[in-house]
């Protein structure tokens, strides 16, 4: 459409490879390269906050995989979660195409990792305390 165009012509993105661009997204079966992608993030444009709860025990459910592209059994391997798996954690991290297709948000996978670190640590920490009485006991 006309504000794509312009969007594009605008950014002076540079694409080398057939695209279409269905209901604000961007579907390209050859990879999209880019020095920088940027998610809106800031906290004035949000609401209705809630912890990520129990997220170290959410990531350990999960396995990371590299694999193949069915459509390209022989071409580069990849790293990723399966959005199957990661929807039965974290379904706000998973978005549905009309295809009934699933694709993973980076950034939720990211919020996911940065609260099960958090748990980790706080495990850490508990565990040094812990060490550091016994060692007292003994001395």
């Amino acid at each position: 459409n006309e504000w794509t165009s312009s969007l594009l012509k605008a950014t002076n993105i540079n694409v080398s490879t057939r695209f279409e661009i269905n209901s604000g997204n961007f579907w390209d079966t050859n990879g999209l390269e880019a020095v920088r992608v940027r998610d809106t993030s800031d906290v004035r444009k949000k609401c209705n906050f809630e912890p990520i709860t129990n997220a170290l025990e959410k990531v350990c459910i999960l396995n990371g995989f590299t694999y193949n592209w069915k459509h390209d059994p022989e071409g580069e391997r990849m790293a990723g979660v399966p959005a199957q798996d990661l929807q039965k954690v974290l379904p706000e991290a998973v978005c549905e195409n009309k295809d009934g297709m699933l694709s993973v948000v980076a950034a939720s996978e990211v919020a996911l990792l940065i609260e099960a670190i958090k748990e980790l640590n706080a495990k850490v920490d508990e565990q040094a305390s812990e060490i550091a009485e016994l060692k007292g006991r003994v001395a």
